[in-house]
């Protein structure tokens, strides 16, 4: 009895000691000391102060704000992760901006995530993204990052599925909820691809996992409820899906609509609620809704089965508005369209004038590439004139992985002589399937420039691959003028059938050489060797016509034009 009071007595001591502690540490916060709110704040967290409801999550909050507003790097560290879990980007825009000032590595992290998806508070700008990545790679957050480039093969790493799982996962084990939830998404997209059941388990403990370690992270919220809604076939887990759904979307992360919108189609084929999410969540200005409403709009009618009335003007305010906060998905959309509107009668009528009216393209195409968009810095190059500005665009897009860029900037360096540069770019972009590219690299070997060993026989195939694909038929001259430095008396022949294609007619002066050329070499080749010849040079040539026909087809049909 007297050992049960003795122990109930110390415990009211500590007790009373730790009330006494925390009134204490109460008061010198409420005097402000920086560190003490911070550790006031600590206390509501863990629930030592409080009862962790809403109400004391919210002094926690106030009281690291308090912390932070003095300059005190921990709480500003805090509440970019906090922040940013809860998918307030311009809370964690601020405190990761303040801490950046005291060169925090968490500040910088999380700098790189909201550069790297934009969310409405700062243009995307992946080239700056990776910059800040690189100076806090150590980062849990920073690592994630590498793990979504990886992922998507953007600058110069290789689309890498395993790598990506493998940064992600080391970036789980420190507890970063952005991990999970890379995790759950390089799951998600490969398990509807393949439908294995091993992944499907997988994508399961990611979410679990994650919301376990960050129960307030909304995004991986959101993939549980995709789990409910998208895999899982119980009418429970539907209803409660849509319960996870509706409560983000309280919490204000209005993406979590473009989930219902496709369950509504998935499982009910109702096109008119899925239309009704839509609008309500585009006119907030959600950039996947708006995307989705704009083609729409532009075309009456989606992939999904969605129908609606063609409305060009309100298709324009949705694209302007989005490009208003540097879009970068609708400046990748829009202005190709916009060109081909100027270029192209058919698009242009289908468009209409209002569409295309009063829009200052080279502003828009600038802004985008100034802000990391590869594909509009590879657009810009291609509006400058000849210098070092159009080869800082073009070379900005290269760097950034954009094959197309990749490929003409091989071409640039070669005109230019700079073989090694060509050789290296020439590389990148043929291993990507890049047909100038190609063409670059089968020079490049035909001739032994760049430090290349010579590799006749394949160079030449590439060159000539290259041009069925659709590369320029003139740049067979090359090729052309070494065999006749040669004397090779089939490949003149052979060539000249294809080279003489590229010559204007006003050029008369070369079509007599070249005829001149197939006269005197088909006297010198079997029958055999001159069919061969005709029917590989026609083949290319056919093949070369089909594939500038196709391109334009392409460019049509993206845009929902029909054509013959």
């Amino acid at each position: 009895m007297k050992k049960g009071f003795l122990f109930v007595f110390i415990l009211s001591l500590g007790i009373i000691s730790t009330c006494f502690a925390n009134e204490a540490l109460l008061k010198e916060a409420s005097a402000g000391n920086a560190e003490a709110q911070f550790k006031v704040a600590a206390l509501y967290a863990t629930g030592k102060l409080g009862n962790k409801t809403s109400e004391d999550r919210k002094k926690m909050f106030e009281w690291l704000e308090k912390s932070a507003e003095h300059n005190y790097l921990k709480a500003q560290e805090t509440l970019c992760k906090q922040y940013l879990d809860r998918c307030n980007f311009e809370g964690a825009y601020k405190w990761a901006k303040k801490a950046m000032e005291q060169n925090s590595n968490i500040g910088k992290a999380t700098m790189a995530y909201l550069l790297y998806w934009g969310e409405n508070v700062v243009p995307i700008d992946k080239v700056k993204a990776y910059s800040l990545i690189k100076e806090c790679s150590s980062e849990p957050l920073a690592k994630t990052l590498l793990g979504m480039f990886y992922s998507e093969g953007w600058f110069d790493f290789e689309a890498d599925f395993d790598k990506a799982v493998k940064l992600a996962k080391e970036a789980a084990e420190k507890n970063c909820g952005k991990a999970y939830l890379l995790l759950w998404s390089l799951y998600y997209k490969e398990y509807f691809k393949t439908k294995d059941e091993k992944i499907k388990k997988k994508l399961y403990e990611a979410v679990e996992d994650g919301m376990k370690k960050n129960p307030f992270d909304i995004e991986i919220k959101l993939g549980y409820a995709s789990n409910l809604l998208m895999i899982s076939e119980s009418e429970e887990d539907h209803k409660k899906g849509k319960d996870i759904v509706n409560e983000i979307l309280d919490f204000g992360k209005k993406e979590a609509s473009i989930l219902l919108y496709i369950y509504e189609l998935t499982h009910k084929g109702d096109s008119k609620k899925a239309f009704e999410f839509l609008e309500k969540t585009a006119e907030e200005y959600c950039s996947d809704s708006s995307m989705m409403l704009f083609e729409l709009y532009i075309m009456g009618k989606n992939g999904n089965g969605v129908q609606t009335e063609i409305n060009l003007k309100k298709a324009r305010e949705i694209a302007l508005k989005a490009i208003s906060f540097n879009n970068q998905k609708f400046l990748e959309k829009y202005i190709p369209m916009y060109n081909l509107a100027k270029i192209n009668a058919d698009f242009k009528k289908t468009l209409g004038e209002a569409f295309i009216e009063d829009f200052d393209l080279d502003k828009y195409i600038k802004v985008a590439a100034d802000n990391g968009s590869p594909a509009m810095m590879y657009l810009y190059s291609h509006v400058l004139p000849k210098g070092e500005l159009k080869q800082k665009y073009e070379t900005g897009a290269a760097n950034c992985g954009w094959t197309e860029a990749q490929g003409m900037l091989s071409v640039h360096c070669f005109m230019e002589k700079d073989y090694e540069e060509a050789y290296s770019w020439a590389k990148k972009a043929n291993e990507k399937g890049d047909y100038m590219g190609a063409n670059t690299l089968g020079q490049c070997m035909l001739m032994g420039y760049g430090n290349c060993e010579i590799e006749e026989e394949k160079g030449l195939n590439l060159i000539l691959d290259s041009i069925a694909r659709g590369a320029p038929i003139i740049t067979i001259g090359l090729a052309y003028k070494k065999y006749i430095d040669e004397q090779n008396t089939y490949q003149i022949y052979f060539l000249s059938q294809i080279y003489l294609k590229s010559i204007s007619p006003n050029q008369t002066g070369m079509i007599e050489a070249i005829n001149e050329n197939i006269d005197y070499t088909k006297n010198m080749l079997s029958q055999e060797e001159i069919e061969k010849a005709d029917n590989e040079a026609n083949r290319i040539l056919r093949l070369n016509l089909e594939s500038a026909k196709n391109l334009l087809r392409r460019n049509l049909t993206n845009y929902g034009i029909t054509h013959n």
